[in-house]
């Protein structure tokens, strides 16, 4: 073979490097002036002496195989975008058809193997489901020329179905098997949903290793995710990986073991209202002057805080309450916690329960009740997504700050809705209520085993308890006083 020398150009002299590109280079090699594709490569040395020009010759040579093997590089490259699209397509094909893809799993071996194709490579002994693809496969290679001989080319196109079959199988896809197979809850299956979505829906289920998942933790930590929020979206991932390696859609579970510790919740924890917080609130628009936007629940707005200070109860537990469940019940009234209606639940076993009324509040909210007749006692709360009846009202009210934080002027995070409960156990301290009896206020759980017994306290002896609680003689009047526009049933 003749090797390449300079070459002097016969009318001016001057000497150049001169050089036929290959065929399969001549539409992706990019030339020193920056145009890409051509037959020749041609450029001047810039001397007539021949001394000099077989000096400069290694470096012009040197820029010449530079360009080449980048071309060669990006001619591979883009064959192997090819062949991994052709690979990717197959083996989606396959998947569309259930009978033909369970056909293939079980003539490729799949099922004992991941790792392995067929044990004979000759064209009879392939499945019969990838002949066609594996020929093309196998002639794109060849023409590549990153392969030697016909064997090698047969194992290289397995290497690419097998690299499309390890990467077919998405999160999201498995998230779907496993919905379609357990079928959860709907909050469970927004919530997973949810948690795949921040993961990477898309991401290939081969392709996930534990750093991954040990980075979507830290971020979550990162951004102030409560610690049982953090440890409900590392559980969804490690069953969705359980769930993919027992249905053999990968080998390895990257979720497995991974943890978040409780000590940033303590520091963070939900505080309960102070005096003058309270105060805040109740002398706020919709208590002070009457009132009822649309993103709080209209009347809800109103009755939702003052119920959950004088009963300890939970947002939900007072947005699902109906007439029927605010009685007068051997002489007293009170509100009955229960999951009995429809659409209503409970948190435990111990939330259902019966809080009597205080004093301060009993009169005009048995007025309200009245007025509604029969059904929802707050009609204008709209479920959340998730079917949750506060959950909208929640926002209002506490995530994007358009009440609580915006309007009234609360801006310490710790302060939610949800202080209202933790006020009314203090509320219960300060008067000196038993704990056993705060406890069965606000429906907590059973402390030991002695507290499962009996029936509890009835409902006069809770009554002569709720009537000590006394709030800060600043916030009963200003309660009082948003009370007093309330309709009165004629």
């Amino acid at each position: 073979m003749r090797m390449a020398a300079p070459w002097k150009h016969p009318t001016t002299g001057v000497w150049y490097i001169r050089i036929a590109v290959p065929e399969r280079l001549r539409k992706t090699i990019v030339f020193p002036s920056g145009k890409r594709g051509g037959t020749l490569w041609k450029r001047s040395m810039g001397t007539r002496d021949q001394a000099e020009a077989k000096r400069r010759w290694p470096r012009h040579l040197s820029e010449w195989e530079a360009a080449r093997s980048k071309a060669e590089a990006e001619l591979v490259g883009a064959v192997g975008d090819s062949i991994a699209r052709l690979a990717k397509d197959c083996v989606q094909d396959l998947r569309a058809d259930e009978q033909r893809w369970e056909r293939f799993i079980i003539q490729s071996g799949l099922q004992t193997d991941w790792r392995v194709g067929p044990e004979d490579e000759d064209d009879g002994q392939w499945p019969q489901e990838l002949e066609i693809h594996r020929r093309v496969l196998v002639r794109m290679f060849g023409e590549a020329s990153v392969a030697r001989d016909e064997p090698e080319c047969r194992r290289a196109a397995w290497a690419a179905i097998r690299s499309a079959l390890d990467n077919t199988f998405t999160l999201e896809d498995a998230l779907e098997g496993w919905l379609k197979e357990r079928r959860p809850t709907k909050n469970t299956e927004i919530d997973w949903r949810s948690c795949v979505r921040e993961f990477g829906a898309h991401r290939s289920l081969s392709a996930i290793r534990r750093a991954d998942v040990v980075a979507f933790k830290d971020r979550m930590v990162g951004a102030g995710k409560a610690a049982g929020t953090i440890k409900r979206k590392l559980t969804a991932l490690r069953t969705l990986f359980k769930w993919a390696i027992e249905h053999e859609w990968c080998r390895d579970n990257p979720a497995a073991g991974i943890e978040v510790r409780g000590s940033k919740v303590a520091r963070d924890k939900r505080q309960p209202f102070e005096a003058e917080h309270l105060k805040a609130i109740f002398s706020g628009p919709i208590h002070a002057k009457g009132e009822r936007p649309k993103g709080g629940g209209g009347d809800a707005a109103f009755w939702l805080p003052i119920l959950a200070l004088y009963t300890g109860a939970r947002e939900e537990e007072l947005g699902q309450l109906t007439t029927e469940n605010v009685k007068q019940e051997r002489r007293v009234w009170r509100i009955e916690i229960t999951d009995r209606g429809d659409g209503q639940k409970v948190k435990t076993v111990g939330s259902r329960r019966k809080v009597p009324l205080h004093p301060d509040i009993r009169e005009a909210f048995g007025a309200y009740v009245r007025e509604r007749g029969s059904g929802k006692l707050f009609p204008d709360l709209k479920p959340d997504n998730k079917g949750r009846v506060t959950g909208n009202f929640s926002k209002f009210w506490n995530n994007d700050g358009r009440y609580l934080r915006r309007v009234i002027g609360i801006k310490d995070p710790r302060l939610v809705f949800h202080s209202f409960r933790h006020t009314f156990k203090d509320l219960c301290r300060n008067a000196d209520i038993p704990k056993d009896v705060h406890d069965r206020l606000g429906g907590y759980a059973a402390g030991d085993v002695g507290d499962t017994y009996g029936s509890g306290h009835n409902l006069q002896t809770l009554a002569t308890y709720v009537a000590r609680i006394k709030v800060p003689l600043a916030v009963k009047r200003a309660i009082q006083t948003a009370i007093r526009q309330v309709p009165k049933e004629a």
